[in-house]
């Protein structure tokens, strides 16, 4: 469900310009369930604008195509965020996630053409909707960069900075290049979200920010709850990559 929103207009530059309207469109990452929300500082920092959060735990790139398409927008935004693609590899780590994932019916791509295929779909769904999109790469299955999964987590980001590159409107944000920088020199955890019980335990147990940091201390991680979803640093850090865009976006069609 969206969560609107509504403030008062922004004075910039002198001048009186209309509020924006900002849609982020994702899986948990974007939801903020399990960890801690990025959108929480983004809603704390943008508050002359009307945020919504159209974010779904377990979304992939196929489910979520498939439900955009089903909420039948009435809305027309001025940017809009599309963050998806964890799922599409993390469905793979353990025998039980995919029979959750057809439980739920959230089909997943099985190959990285079907990946572009959708993730395609999915920028053409938002050219319709939307003045600006800022697409970003799946950020991590555990914060060792160089697992198996993380591997696979890149060439999807390749897939997606290339398709993003053929979208006048579109812009490309390497998320995955800012935490890799502030996660090199560091002893890595090689901590990942693998038991479904454990996950469970995480959304239902973990209210508060502060008890998710100290869970994901306990787990040796920097930015992240499990290995997936964000802890208050993380959040933090997301929230301060997608406003500075933002903010370079308002400028530039505003000075």
């Amino acid at each position: 469900m969206a969560m609107p929103l509504v403030h008062s207009s922004l004075t910039f530059f002198g001048g009186e310009h209309h509020s924006m309207k900002i849609a982020f469109f994702g899986d948990s990452l974007t939801e903020g369930i399990p960890g801690v929300p990025f959108f929480d500082f983004l809603r704390e920092r943008l508050k002359e604008h009307t945020l919504y959060n159209y974010g779904r735990g377990g979304d992939t790139v196929l489910s979520l195509y498939r439900r955009m398409e089903r909420l039948k927008l009435s809305e027309h935004f001025d940017i809009a965020f599309l963050w998806v693609g964890t799922n599409d590899v993390l469905v793979n780590i353990t025998p039980v996630y995919p029979v959750v994932k057809r439980l739920v019916n959230q089909q997943w791509t099985r190959s990285e053409q079907e990946f572009a295929q959708y993730y395609r779909k999915s920028m053409n769904f938002l050219r319709e909707k939307s003045m600006r999109i800022y697409t970003v790469p799946p950020l991590f299955i555990g914060e060792d960069l160089e697992n198996e999964w993380n591997r696979r987590l890149g060439r999807l980001s390749g897939i997606i900075s290339e398709l993003t590159a053929g979208y006048e409107q579109a812009a490309y944000i390497d998320l995955r290049a800012v935490f890799r920088a502030y996660l090199n020199g560091k002893a890595l955890s090689d901590y990942l979200p693998e038991s479904l019980a454990r996950t469970g335990f995480d959304v239902i147990g973990l209210r508060e920010p502060k008890q998710v940091d100290e869970r994901s201390a306990e787990r040796g991680l920097y930015y992240t709850l499990d290995g997936v979803h964000l802890n208050s640093r993380g959040a933090e850090i997301t929230a301060e990559v997608f406003a500075a865009r933002i903010d370079d976006y308002i400028r530039y069609t505003h000075f």
